[in-house]
């Protein structure tokens, strides 16, 4: 067995690896892509999808209007509520003199990132220049507007008053908004994005982790007070222009069994974490030696997170020990060896709660005996079962009715991990890792709950239901697209409507977790077999920035919650982390300096012809960049109201 630091996936990167954190063509078309925008056209599949799923628990509708200034023209960077010029905090109005012809070499202008599609119900855009100190210029420009709108700033941003991205927003669909940044004594630097005619819907929660605590280990043996502050997730709503605490460990009111299952103890951190399909609940796994846990997220009527999931508490016990002092039944995920459940809405009612995990767990009345490089197994957990039976004095959960086992055959491999479910409740996707020598150290694809090393593919399974009670057989195929020889492939997502699965991958041989190689696509579910996955615009960091895609560990994509269709368009968003910022804190426990991960989202959009169209990143401004943001969730969360 090995104690490590709580894992987190794929975001802490030092020079020269990685190291667990303290809680472990182009193809033009116009209408649809500016000058410089787009990504590589794909025709993958069926076009416009309508609407799928709820409207979203947040976010405000934005609907396109006409402009009904002068000759149909927009008015929106008139000065009304906000003046024209603009004029930034202690900037003097003499500074619009200051600021001739543009000669000599211009600002890199990391935000927004040329050709980006915006949902247009998003934050403002804002325009950074990074390393900037003095005064610069910036025009907006739409072809449709009556005048640009210019601003005077200091320092790296501004973001577009709020007043006026509301206006623009509704007014300026699918056309190019220019964006012209100028320093004094120096040339201008001009990008263009575009805003869509959707919004997004939904909350994100996100892990939001400690980046001085990188390396922690033993945090299992720790006081909760100890790592309190080491990892939490935070939240937000599409449009909330600040974050705020969603869920620390002190708020969590389920304990998990420790490793010899003679006591209980309370969490010790929070790391990979997916919601539940009604919004009101996370599972996340904790730390060594990564037993699972459900908290809600949704506030009780004292405001107050983390409270126990109904009837599914588990067990606390008072005394190490002694059994005879634990009240409750043990659950599954009490138990150790534990990977991210997942959940989806055809499976989850009044009536049926399912999830889906990939366990490590050898022998459940001897839990202690698990190796950190066992292979994973899929199992279906009814988390609306308790039953236990008594094997060698333990009360462990009763297989065939809490929990089953699913047997993929044809897999060539031997270890699956980090399922997919999809929201039809008919497949699921896993990555089918190799596991050359199980029972070698260090010779396995899985170590420790997190994936390491060896040939990975996507691979999916039929889900048959939890009538085979403790074992059933499956047929497993791999993913067309997603398992090819030239790349190891994980960390899968389904669409909302199930016709995209996202993943991550990493060049053939290379440890997956925390890769600074890793970049992300999109395949099309139940594509042909020459199938070919689509490598997203936004692994590309804007290249004055000198920083380069592979090279940013660009990971974990998860899709908004929903779908939504336009002008014969169908629009999806994607959130994921990437190191590409530049920020980087010092280790207090390694004394390395740590690359910090922040969050980012893309646009995907499909044409009534089937082809699929990516967008460059646009980065979350409303982020902490104190904390390294990571493996995020898009839910319809019912997270606590952020006070903007």
């Amino acid at each position: 067995m090995t104690k490590s630091a709580c894992r987190f996936v794929g975001a802490l990167v030092v020079a020269g690896g990685a190291i667990g954190l303290g809680c472990a063509g182009v193809k033009q078309q116009p209408g649809l892509t500016g000058s410089s925008a787009g990504a590589t056209g794909a025709a993958l599949g069926p076009g416009s999808a309508g609407s799928v799923g709820a409207a979203g628990s947040s976010g405000m509708v934005v609907t396109p209007q006409a402009c009904d200034g002068p000759g149909g023209k927009c008015v929106d960077f008139e000065p009304t509520a906000t003046t024209n010029p603009v004029f930034g905090p202690s900037v003097d109005p003499s500074a619009a003199g200051k600021f001739g012809a543009p000669s000599g070499n211009p600002p890199c202008v990391t935000e927004p990132e040329d050709g980006t599609l915006f949902p247009n119900n998003w934050l403002r855009p804002r325009v950074r220049v990074p390393g900037n100190t003095g005064l610069m210029k910036i025009t907006f420009h739409a072809d449709n507007e009556t005048t640009d709108l210019v601003a005077y700033a200091t320092g790296e941003t501004w973001a577009l008053p709020k007043d006026v991205w509301t206006n623009l927003a509704k007014h300026v669909v699918e056309q190019d908004i220019s964006v012209t940044v100028q320093i004094l004594s120096g040339g201008a630097t001009t990008v263009k994005f575009q805003v869509a005619p959707v919004g997004a819907g939904g909350s994100m929660v996100f892990w939001a982790a400690d980046p001085t605590q990188a390396g922690k280990m033993g945090v299992e043996g720790m006081t909760q007070a100890a790592v309190a502050n080491d990892s939490y997730l935070a939240g937000f709503t599409v449009g909330d222009e600040k974050t705020a605490t969603t869920l620390t460990i002190s708020d969590v009111q389920q304990q998990v069994l420790t490793n010899d299952q003679h006591n209980t103890r309370t969490s010790r951190c929070i790391g990979c974490h997916n919601g539940t399909p009604d919004g009101n609940y996370v599972s996340f796994v904790d730390a060594w030696p990564w037993p699972g846990v459900l908290a809600s997220v949704k506030p009780d009527a004292t405001g107050k997170t983390g409270g126990l999931f109904p009837m599914y508490g588990g067990t606390t016990c008072t005394t190490p020990g002694t059994m005879a002092t634990c009240t409750g039944t043990p659950t599954e995920i009490q138990f150790a060896w534990n990977g991210p459940m997942v959940f989806s809405a055809a499976h989850w009612s009044d009536t049926e709660k399912l999830a889906i995990v990939s366990t490590q767990m050898a022998d459940w009345s001897q839990p202690w005996s698990s190796q950190n490089w066992r292979p994973g197994r899929l199992a279906w957990l009814d988390l609306t079962s308790t039953a236990t039976t008594t094997t060698n004095g333990l009360m462990v959960p009763t297989a065939g009715t809490a929990y089953g086992y699913l047997q993929p055959m044809n897999d060539p491999h031997a270890a699956s991990a980090f399922p997919t479910w999809s929201h039809d409740g008919k497949s699921i996707v896993y990555v089918s890792v190799a596991c050359p020598s199980p029972g070698t150290q260090m010779q396995c694809g899985t170590q420790d709950g997190r994936l390491y090393k060896g040939e990975a593919d996507l691979y999916e399974i039929p889900f048959p239901g939890i009538a085979g009670g403790a074992s059933t057989t499956v047929a497993a195929t791999p993913v067309n697209g997603a398992a090819t020889p030239g790349l190891e492939e994980y960390y899968p997502a389904f669409s909302p409507d199930d016709k995209f699965i996202a993943y991550t991958a990493v060049p053939m041989g290379q440890e997956m977790y925390a890769n600074t190689g890793a970049e992300l696509y999109v395949v099309p579910h139940g594509g042909a077999s020459k199938t070919s996955a689509i490598k997203l615009k936004a692994n590309t960091p804007v290249q004055c920035s000198g920083k380069m895609s592979p090279g940013v560990n660009n990971h974990w994509p998860k899709w908004s919650p929903d779908v939504k269709a336009a002008n014969n368009r169908t629009y999806y968003w994607l959130i994921f982390s990437s190191n590409r910022y530049g920020l980087v804190s010092q280790s207090a426990t390694t004394k390395a300096m740590v690359q910090v991960s922040q969050l980012y989202i893309t646009g995907l959009l499909v044409t009534e012809t089937g082809t699929v169209y990516s967008y460059p990143a646009i980065y979350l401004w409303n982020q902490p960049q104190n904390r390294l943001n990571t493996t995020p969730a898009w839910e319809n969360f019912h997270i606590p109201i952020v006070i903007n």
